[in-house]
């Protein structure tokens, strides 16, 4: 995607719009009407998501949808569709503009009758707390690190971190998986680097050097650069970051999804290979599937089309791979971007699955792409 259409994504999240939103919108603004399965394609959205999309779009007034099928969709024209809400910000900056006039008139005063304490270390309230996580957003030059417990705090700091991203500054945010999912409350930032990690932690530290500590009453505490937790508490955030997993594949799951996933890949990147290969070289040793539903993922019970989807999203996260199922060539394409082995132990899962369901098996692996194949053929 070219970096003018980036720009364009970012442009309308600040509209209220999610990834796959902004990306559906501006696939059919770009190619015209569509069917949903091609919009799929162009806007790079799972199949299984684009119909839920699409409904989104109709009820913000942004797209049409035929009764037709193949379904057919459409954009409506951009001025028309964002004309109120360019009004609505419009009327917001004049009376923005007006408050910031009156506000600057009585700190001009105010400096001039004394003196302006700095302050190295300030206590927050919890209704100062989220004014001040805007502040330091809105002051960032170049980098914002969010490692947060809940979603809200992000999610209401949205428009602050989507205006940041589009300044340059470099957003990262780790939240925990369960604050991931498209079933939470609230809006993440898109533009913004996303990845999750269990954890408890909570604080913002931007350019490296202002510091808001988050307390468990829901207040905070402002930190300058002076002070050496900052540095401890950034050490903490690096090692976080490169441990974490990427949450772009989870932000429109639901939470049940979203669970599976994230434990599916904690499992597959800490001992998916090795549990691989033991089971392999002993029949005693449980199958990678069944300790897939030892730790809560059910395997068995799920349709493959469910199945195929949840490899797409693990593969997608463990190594910007993939997962499809073609129904017409009876086949199943793995496909890695990384020499990792993730494609190998889904191809095992699935293999355990299709024999489960009475389904004989092929397994390809094409050792220079790294992608497997496994077709499928229908035992007796």
């Amino acid at each position: 995607m070219m970096s003018v259409d980036k720009s364009l994504m970012v442009s309308l999240e600040e509209f209220g719009l999610s990834q796959y939103e902004a990306r559906a919108y501006f696939a059919m603004i770009s190619k015209g009407p569509i069917s949903a399965a091609v919009l799929a394609h162009y806007a790079d959205i799972p199949r299984t998501k684009v119909y839920s999309t699409l409904q989104k779009l109709q009820k913000k007034n942004l797209a049409t949808m035929s009764d037709t099928k193949p379904l057919m969709c459409s954009a409506v024209a951009p001025e028309e569709a964002f004309d109120s809400t360019i009004q609505d910000q419009i009327e917001r900056v004049n009376a923005m503009n007006s408050l910031i006039s009156s506000l600057k008139v009585i700190n001009d005063e105010c400096r001039r009758g004394r003196g302006v304490e700095e302050r190295r270390y300030q206590q927050l309230s919890v209704g100062n707390m989220i004014s001040e996580m805007h502040k330091i957003i809105e002051g960032a030059r170049s980098s914002i690190d969010m490692v947060v417990s809940q979603r809200s705090y992000v999610t209401e700091s949205r428009k602050e971190v989507v205006a940041a991203c589009r300044r340059g500054v470099k957003v990262r945010i780790i939240l925990p998986p369960v604050e991931v999912n498209g079933e939470g409350v609230g809006m993440l930032p898109g533009s913004a680097q996303i990845r999750t990690a269990t954890h408890e932690y909570n604080y913002i530290i931007s350019d490296g050097g202002n510091m808001l500590v988050l307390n468990q009453s829901g207040g905070g505490e402002v930190l300058a650069m002076a002070d050496g937790i900052i540095h401890n508490l950034a050490a903490l955030f690096k090692s976080l970051w490169d441990n974490s997993m990427q949450a772009d594949a989870l932000l429109d799951l639901s939470h049940a999804e979203s669970r599976d996933a994230y434990i599916a890949t904690v499992m597959l990147r800490e001992s998916g290979l090795s549990a691989s290969l033991q089971a392999a070289m002993s029949n005693r040793v449980p199958a990678l599937a069944d300790l897939l539903e030892d730790r809560g993922v059910m395997i068995y019970s799920r349709t493959l089309n469910d199945l195929v989807e949840l490899a797409s999203t693990t593969l997608k996260i463990t190594s910007n791979g993939t997962a499809r199922l073609d129904p017409n060539t009876g086949t199943i394409s793995l496909e890695s971007k990384d020499d990792n082995g993730h494609a190998l132990c889904w191809a095992l899962v699935l293999e355990a699955y299709l024999q489960r369901h009475g389904y004989g098996t092929r397994i390809i692996q094409h050792k220079e792409s790294r992608n497997i194949r496994i077709h499928l053929e229908k035992t007796a």
